[in-house]
This record gives C-alpha cells, structure tokens and sequence, in this order.
C-alpha cells in the first residue's frame, strides 16, 4: 500500500507542476510540434526570459496503466530504459 500512496504523491506532483499558475500562465508561449518520427511527437515551448525551451514527448504505449506505473516506480531498472539516466529515486 505504501508504494501505491507513492506513485500517486508523484501522479498528483506532476499535474501540478504542469498547470502554469498566475503570470507565467498568461505569458507562456504555445506549444509547437518539432517533431514526428516513428509514432513520438516532440512539443517545444518558449520561456520568457530563458535561452532553453521547455518540451515535451507524447507517445501512444500499448500496455496497461498498471504496467506502465509499475515501469515508473521501479527505479532500479529505470537506468536500463531511460536514455542517459545516470540516477534515479523517490
């Protein structure tokens, strides 16, 4: 049960990081499509003030929700999937 209340603190962390709040919600910039390659679209978004932009990935994943969640919270075995990650941890 403990590992369940886990993914979801981390579930309800990232929709909250992904609402912009106040000021920034009225200046960010929209998302544009950068790319399309073998079923992942890439999304780039300006950021006023910062050289970098934020992006994001979508992916359509033929698997169930509980496979996919069982994937993200095991951070043991991340390093073997995710490209360039040298830690990974709750």
């Amino acid at each position: 049960m403990k590992r369940w209340r886990q993914v979801l603190m981390l579930v309800a962390a990232m929709a909250a990081s992904a609402v912009p709040s106040g000021s920034y919600a009225a200046a960010a910039a929209p998302w544009e499509l950068a790319s399309d390659s073998n079923g992942i679209r890439v999304y780039t978004q300006a950021v006023p003030g910062q050289d970098l932009k934020n992006f994001r990935g979508v992916v359509r994943v033929n698997a169930s929700m509980r496979h996919v969640v069982a994937a993200l919270v095991d951070v043991e075995q991340m390093p073997q999937w995710f490209f360039n990650l040298r830690e990974a941890r709750f």
